[in-house]
């Protein structure tokens, strides 16, 4: 992952064991195997209220052919 502090940037490696990684994946799996596949209206209604006021800054670069 890139990170940038101030003008500064550099590349930031993140090492997870993959035991942790695993556990992490089977209680996630429990969660989706139990949660509703649609949301109410009013659901998503929440959820748009809660980030409709959400400011996020994303920067992207796409490598490799181009195309015309």
């Amino acid at each position: 992952m890139e990170v940038r502090i101030g003008d500064n940037t550099g590349m930031m490696n993140i090492g997870i064991p993959s035991i942790v990684v695993k556990m992490l994946r089977h209680k996630f799996d429990q969660q989706w195997s139990v949660r509703k596949t649609q949301s109410s209206e009013d659901e998503q209604a929440r959820v748009l209220r809660l980030t409709r006021g959400s400011r996020i800054q994303l920067d992207s670069r796409l490598s490799g052919p181009t195309m015309t």
